[in-house]
């Protein structure tokens, strides 16, 4: 029940400061177009990684949940695949 309560004070806070960075991204990125520092390609080049951030902390998210049930997480799925993977390779 904690890690529900944590994820459901975390995701929405996070989603906040990562939309609240793309707003600033997009007004100083504006300022600095007009001043003829930089292209318009590299604000949407920025605004790519800031969504980056949201896809990986989403499929985190999800991974956290699925896994909540059988008492692991995301390290313990990395674990499973790594040990899948090296048995696979001996044979």
């Amino acid at each position: 029940m904690d890690l529900a309560r944590i994820n459901a004070y975390f995701f929405p806070f996070m989603i906040f400061f990562i939309s609240l960075s793309t707003l600033i991204v997009i007004y100083v990125g504006g300022l600095k177009v007009e001043a003829g520092t930089i292209s318009p390609g590299n604000i949407a080049e920025f605004i790519i990684y800031v969504n980056m951030l949201i896809l990986a902390a989403d499929l985190y998210r999800v991974d956290c949940f699925i896994g909540a049930a059988s008492g692991c997480c995301l390290s313990g799925t990395i674990k499973l695949l790594i040990q899948s993977n090296i048995g696979n390779s001996a044979g």
